[in-house]
């Protein structure tokens, strides 16, 4: 039985592809050795960036049948004059600039709940760690010392709006959401306390 590799070139920003060139390879089962399979991908040209817009090309694979798995050996993503655009394409560096998604078939790989998300990835230690982090920033932002902060009440919209989404979706999945979420809550967190305003001295208030 064949097993189906998708391959696809795609300019992508999160789940959604703005344009892409792909092939499908057919790996036959029942070799012992290494198998090499190479195709070349089919489809209109990319958009080219043009300045300042700058568009993340991203190249994919994906099994069609997950009961038939493929092991990769190794990738290579070429062109007409034979330069090879994977970085790791032998992963001699583990998973390093790979990462691991699923763009239609995605519920069964992520928790529609950050709350459940935190403690299937980081257990009752990491889902406490945050909920306190969290909790300590929106409150500094709310009730605590940083009220007053003029920054104080976009942030507090912000966490709010973060977690209320968070209730319903998980909001880990992508590094840099991930980055920006942190971010955002040591910001609020970390907030000074704006300084109180002083009446100028007067002829009453000078001794």
């Amino acid at each position: 039985e064949a097993a189906l590799l998708h391959a696809e070139v795609c300019i992508k920003h999160l789940l959604y592809s703005a344009g892409c060139q792909g092939l499908e390879l057919r790996v036959t089962a029942g070799n012992a050795d290494w198998q090499t399979v190479s195709g070349v991908l089919l489809g209109e040209p990319l958009p080219v960036d043009a300045w300042p817009w700058v568009r993340f090309t991203v190249f994919s694979l994906a099994v069609e049948h997950a009961r038939l798995p493929l092991e990769l050996g190794a990738l290579h993503l070429t062109d007409a004059q034979g330069r090879d655009y994977l970085h790791n394409p032998g992963f001699l560096q583990g998973g390093q600039r790979w990462f691991f998604s699923s763009d239609m078939h995605h519920l069964p790989w992520h928790a529609k709940n950050a709350a459940v998300h935190l403690l299937f990835e980081q257990g009752w230690l990491g889902l406490a760690a945050m909920a306190a982090l969290s909790a300590c920033a929106l409150w500094r932002v709310t009730l605590g010392g940083a009220r007053r902060h003029v920054l104080a009440p976009a942030l507090a919209g912000a966490l709010a709006g973060v977690w209320a989404v968070g209730a319903v979706d998980s909001l880990f999945d992508m590094p840099r959401l991930a980055l920006m979420l942190l971010l955002l809550t040591m910001v609020a967190a970390t907030l000074p306390a704006p300084a109180l305003a002083r009446p100028p001295a007067g002829p009453a208030n000078r001794a």
